[in-house]
């Protein structure tokens, strides 16, 4: 979780830098589809007028990692 005030670019490379080259890619992802959501929020927000709790969109980031891991599972079986 970033301090108040952090900039972005900050938060990714701290988070990056402080993974082990192993979990890299994982931490990366988790980064990617992070800052995603939060991008599909605020324009929920600002677009549509509505709002959803930082749970929800918690919820909603591990929904879509979980069916990118399962399309990659897919994937490697075919």
């Amino acid at each position: 979780m970033p301090t108040p005030g952090t900039q972005v670019e900050e938060w990714w490379n701290s988070s990056l830098q402080a993974s082990t080259a192993k979990n890299r890619s994982k931490v990366a992802a988790i980064l990617i589809y992070t800052a995603w959501n939060v991008w599909n929020e605020r324009n929920r927000h600002i677009f549509h007028g509505v709002s959803q709790s930082a749970a929800r969109v918690m919820s909603l980031i591990k929904e879509e990692m979980d069916v990118q891991r399962q399309a990659c599972e897919d994937q490697a079986i075919t």
